[in-house]
């Protein structure tokens, strides 16, 4: 049974053990009213049970209702989506994929940011509780700050500060990091500009992404942590329009549309961008960031950290410009088919882009069956994924007791993965293109492919130790090869 309400990124974020949410779609003109989910709402109040005013709302974490999934709870589609609440202390996210439940982040000037249990969309949240911060740490070490302005050096209020990596010295003189301090995981800024988060240990520096309403995100590497309060400057960005139609040229309305760097290196991705076509299939995407790494983005009294763990100015360098792949989420074209992945190059951040039109075509399918090492049949609820990696397009289907599926609409000669999600299993190491994760097998489809089949063996998947791996071994892995069905 083919399910096509979920829309993961498996091999991301599979990499990282923190949560790192991603841009949310902006609903804006006639893309505002299409809507095929449910409704999560809820109140936020402090430790009297009065409103809490101004809180900002993340949906943080999700997973399914029913079966199992082994993949990030943060890659979900709705994953990133923030809104603020009003005097009555209420939020609310209209939209929801109805299949999944939801944890949701919730911070708020002068309160400790806190993460809920997982919420049922069908139901309603009820209230939040928030607890008041107390006095900040005197050590300047435990705390970043920092200031965040527009290009005319006007502050920005509501820009949300997101780490992905803090960096400390141990006892021996190391330097070492996590994508966790221990401490506050999100902040936003106040109507003058500022931030703050408590961290949980003295840290030298700190990576983070910062993104706010119609202005590019930023990618801030390597902040100092300690006296100074830097200032960021969020620039307007670039703005990416198109059309999707059929081969007829007849526009196809409310299709999702996805765009993400190529480069996946944790020091520069922002992560992705998603937006709707309207009903006459046009599509803008703005405030795209041309360089999204940019040391021109800080003032020049801004910091760093060196590899030996010294503090140090920023040496202004030459920006690097950015590419992207751009296409269309395939559950959201009905059957028409797949998008090519459309690429795009941005530099000069004063320019506009017009890519004209992007057309469906129909595609290669796979169909086989998942088989378990032990002779049992596969549980009520379990999934398989089939993903374009490179492109945040995934489709799911929901694996019967006899372990068959098919896909339709799978881009020819393109890196594919073909990801089983049954509890308690693992795909074969001696199923042939494991991918380094252990979640999924890759490869690509030169034309449709039937009678796969995928063998999945007791335990828990284990990534590749590349150190084990000899040269041959680890050019094999490495090279991408038609998919072969498991042979006993």
């Amino acid at each position: 049974m083919r399910v096509a309400s979920l829309r993961f990124h498996i091999v991301f974020l599979l990499l990282f053990s923190s949560c790192v949410p991603v841009r949310a779609q902006q609903e804006s003109g006639e893309t505002a009213g299409i809507e095929t989910g449910v409704t999560l709402g809820g109140q936020i109040v402090n430790e009297s049970g009065m409103p809490v005013e101004g809180a900002h709302v993340t949906l943080w974490k999700a997973g399914p209702r029913t079966g199992y999934s082994q993949y990030c709870p943060g890659c979900y589609r709705d994953c990133g989506r923030t809104v603020q609440t009003g005097p009555n202390g209420v939020f609310t996210f209209h939209d929801i994929e109805d299949g999944l439940l939801f944890s949701v982040m919730v911070s708020a000037d002068g309160y400790v940011p806190m993460e809920t249990k997982r919420f049922d969309p069908l139901e309603f949240a009820g209230q939040v509780k928030v607890t008041k911060r107390g006095l900040l740490p005197a050590d300047p070490f435990v705390v970043l700050k920092g200031r965040v302005v527009d290009e005319a050096g006007r502050p920005v209020a509501g820009a949300e500060i997101s780490p992905r990596m803090f960096f400390w010295k141990e006892p021996d003189g190391r330097t070492t990091g996590s994508s966790s301090s221990g401490g506050e995981d999100i902040a936003y800024t106040r109507e003058d500009g500022t931030f703050l988060m408590v961290l949980g240990r003295r840290c030298k520096a700190a990576s983070f992404i910062i993104t706010a309403p119609t202005l590019a995100p930023l990618y801030v590497k390597n902040a100092a942590v300690g006296e100074i309060e830097d200032d960021y400057v969020l620039r307007m960005g670039v703005t990416i329009r198109g059309r999707v139609v059929d081969e007829s040229g007849t526009p196809i309305p409310g299709v999702q549309l996805v765009l993400a760097q190529q480069s996946r290196m944790i020091d520069t991705f922002i992560g992705k961008f998603e937006y709707a076509a309207d009903n006459r299939g046009r599509f803008e995407i703005p405030n795209i960031p041309a360089f999204p790494t940019d040391e021109r983005n800080h003032v020049a009294r801004r910091q760093t950290i060196n590899t030996q763990g010294e503090v140090v100015p920023v040496i202004e360098k030459n920006p690097t410009s950015e590419r992207y792949w751009l296409v269309a989420h395939t559950d959201s074209l009905d059957g028409r088919g797949y998008t090519p992945r459309f690429e795009v190059f941005l530099d000069n951040e004063d320019t506009d882009v017009e890519l004209g039109d992007l057309v469906p075509t129909k595609g290669v399918s796979i169909e086989g069956r998942v088989v378990l090492s032990d002779g049992n049949p596969i549980p009520e609820g379990m999934t398989i994924f089939a993903t374009r990696p490179d492109n945040w397009d995934s489709q799911i289907y929901q694996l019967p007791p006899d372990g068959t599926f098919r896909f339709d609409h799978l881009p020819p000669n393109e890196e594919l993965h073909i990801s089983p999600s049954v509890k308690g299993y693992r795909v074969s190491r001696s199923h042939p293109s494991v991918e380094q994760n252990g979640f999924a097998i890759k490869g690509k489809l030169e034309s449709s492919m039937t009678g796969f089949v995928l063998l999945l063996e007791p335990g828990k998947p284990e990534r590749l130790d590349y150190q084990a791996l000899t040269q041959e071994q680890l050019a094999a892995f490495n090279t991408l090869r038609v998919f072969e069905s498991y042979k006993p």
